[in-house]
């Protein structure tokens, strides 16, 4: 298979150059971050920074999602009401079941 080199280009094309100012604290932090040796240089530790931030970001609107869906679910009646230990025992396993046949991977007992 022969090199492609031009399939870069349009990823260069679209490198910025970008200037930030940073409070001391957070200047140290990169410093830090590069003298440690687990980045490279400042833009590999920004690209994971932003990356993290993103798949955090992520994360939170999943659970937004999963909260509205469940106080929908609330809305609408379905839900469980447990009154008593033996009933939220009772609730847990069936939970736990499903969640093992939906997996299939054992649950604790």
């Amino acid at each position: 298979m022969r090199a492609q080199p031009w399939k870069n280009i349009s990823r260069l094309a679209t490198i910025r150059t970008v200037t930030i100012t940073l409070s001391k604290e957070l200047e140290s932090v990169v410093k830090k971050r590069l003298k440690s040796g687990a980045y490279k240089n400042t833009e590999e530790l920004v690209s994971a920074g932003l990356r993290l931030l993103e798949a955090r970001e992520k994360g939170i609107d999943a659970l937004r999602t999963e909260i509205m869906r469940g106080v929908n679910n609330i809305k609408e009646g379905r839900f469980t009401t447990c009154t008593s230990d033996g009933d939220l025992d009772e609730l847990a396993k069936t939970i736990a079941r499903d969640a093992e046949s939906e997996s299939g991977v054992l649950a604790s007992q």
